[in-house]
């Protein structure tokens, strides 16, 4: 329970503490409020500028709410299992997780089990009770393709990233076509790489 203690005794508490440089154990006070404070931000890469956009969006959001965010790289499924496995141990009091989640499904919802708050970002998630947040890659390439016959454009290419996953290549494509097909431009296939 709380102790209570007069403003004077407390005043000169902190100033004691100052004066020492003491600050607080984070492993105790975690143990204390059996939480961690820390999210943790399990990812495949972060040599793309788009990974690192949202990391550090979400560093700064954590921040924001009191959070540190944790920023656990894991580009092989054995790292991805050692991230899980932590996970399990308690590092954290929520889970972001950057990675194919089809991958790991049984961990996932052994996480969500525990209690452990578990988001999955940029990839479908494979179960409708863990949440995921995407980006709608088909509506971004209808965007660009609008804007670009916004502009007069008529002869529009579209390119695709052969590392990506099938799936949001053709999200992307169904998008380009879309804006062509509302402008009355046929898709020419030679301008799709």
């Amino acid at each position: 329970g709380n102790v209570r203690i007069s403003e004077r005794t407390r005043e000169r508490v902190t100033q004691v503490a100052h004066q020492l440089g003491y600050t607080p154990n984070h492993a105790a006070s975690s143990l204390r409020r059996r939480r961690t404070g820390i999210l943790a931000y399990v990812l495949a890469t972060l040599d793309n500028p788009y990974s690192a956009e949202i990391v550090t969006a979400a560093q700064r959001e954590a921040l924001r709410r009191g959070y540190a965010l944790s920023i656990m790289p894991a580009p092989t499924p054995e790292l991805v299992t050692r991230a899980i496995q932590q996970l399990h141990g308690g590092i954290a009091d929520a889970a972001l997780l950057s990675i194919p989640a089809d991958q790991m499904v049984d961990e996932l919802r052994r996480l969500a089990r525990r209690g452990v708050p578990t988001v999955v970002m940029n990839h479908r998630s494979p179960d409708p009770l863990i949440p995921s947040v995407l980006v709608d890659l088909e509506a971004g390439g209808h965007l660009a393709t609008t804007h670009l016959i916004r502009l007069g454009h008529r002869r529009i290419g579209h390119i695709a990233d052969r590392r990506q996953y099938l799936q949001r290549r053709r999200d992307r494509s169904d998008g380009y076509r879309r804006a062509l097909a509302e402008a009355g431009i046929s898709h020419d296939p030679t301008l799709t790489v």
